[in-house]
């Protein structure tokens, strides 16, 4: 249940008793989304609200009540993954409205099934070394005899990318798409990633890899070590956002890199909701810091990366939505 600036519009409380407030819509579940839609009701003025989409159409009438400030209703307008329009319509008692457009996608991501059931926390314990040892025996699988100097030279300079928490966020994320896209390379006996187990030395090493492979292609050999030091901008953003929306379009989930002053972390993208009345585009995206979590309908672990996209926008362009509220 959210309270506060959850209820807000774009960060401010509606003040005027007469406008009609906009909707702010949330999802922290798998797929199909179940969307969470907030409005602010203080002063009681909202009569009615129609939620409608190609495929199904809700309307609801709100009686007077005491102590309400703010509606919360939960719909599942669409049971297939693919791409969607959305309209809402709020009308006040004094007939003015508000219309909310939106467009969202997502892929066939369930939680206990896709993702995986331990964390990237302390709970998870390497049984094939430190993360020094690892990643010499992958700079030896990958390039051969790598003498001493230049593997603590890059161990260093993995820790100063990373920080001293270097964590398995691109292991997580990135073995999440692996099997989400090619799940023959699933063992036979295993049904789901969600099987896997954190203390099979194969599966972590896999991991382990995986994340170095990525980390090399992408932070070393690719252009992403810039993209960590420079902030990006409003239109960067945008062209970024559009490439996301295309994979998800096409069936296909991403591990995306998010960075800040005091954080670096992947997480997977499973699906979107761009709003075009408000300007902003919700990154849904999977989590894996809890163990175990295997509630498709209300995740812990399905969060939203909020990007702000408005020209006039004032305040941090992005916003990590948890399940209690925002993140720092």
């Amino acid at each position: 249940m959210f309270f506060g600036s959850l209820w807000s519009i774009n960060g401010q409380e509606s003040s005027s008793p007469a406008a009609a407030p906009l909707p702010d819509v949330y999802c922290f579940s798998g797929s199909p989304l179940l969307l969470q839609v907030n409005v602010p009701d203080p002063g009681q003025i909202l009569e009615s609200i129609s939620i409608k989409s190609e495929t199904s159409s809700f309307f609801y009438s709100f009686p007077l009540v005491q102590e309400r400030d703010a509606l919360q209703i939960y719909i599942n307008p669409f049971l297939s993954p693919g791409q969607y329009e959305l309209e809402i319509a709020l009308q006040t008692r004094n007939g003015a409205e508000s219309q909310s457009r939106l467009d969202m996608g997502f892929v066939d991501f369930v939680w206990g099934r896709d993702n995986l059931s331990f964390g990237n926390n302390s709970k998870y314990k390497s049984v094939i070394g430190t993360f020094g040892e690892v990643l010499a025996e992958w700079l030896y699988a990958r390039f051969g005899e790598v003498n001493e100097a230049d593997t603590v030279l890059l161990v260093n300079y993995m820790y100063g990318l990373f920080g001293k928490n270097t964590g398995y966020c691109y292991a997580f994320s990135g073995t999440e798409v692996r099997y989400w896209l090619w799940p023959e390379l699933l063992p036979s006996y295993y049904d789901s990633a969600h099987d896997l187990r954190s203390s099979a030395s194969r599966y972590q090493r896999e991991m382990s890899f995986l994340q170095f492979d990525i980390i090399f292609n992408h932070f070393l050999a690719g252009p992403g070590a810039g993209q960590i030091r420079n902030a990006m901008n409003c239109e960067q953003i945008e062209t970024q956002a559009a490439v996301i929306e295309s994979h998800i379009a096409a069936g296909e989930p991403v591990a995306v890199g998010f960075a800040g002053p005091d954080l670096h972390h992947s997480m997977l993208v499973f699906g979107f909701i761009r709003n075009h009345t408000t300007h902003t585009v919700d990154l849904l995206v999977a989590n894996n810091w809890k163990n175990d979590e295997k509630l498709n309908i209300h995740s812990r672990d399905a969060e939203i990366i909020r990007l702000y996209l408005a020209p006039d926008h004032e305040g941090p362009i992005t916003q990590w939505y948890y399940e209690k509220g925002v993140r720092n």
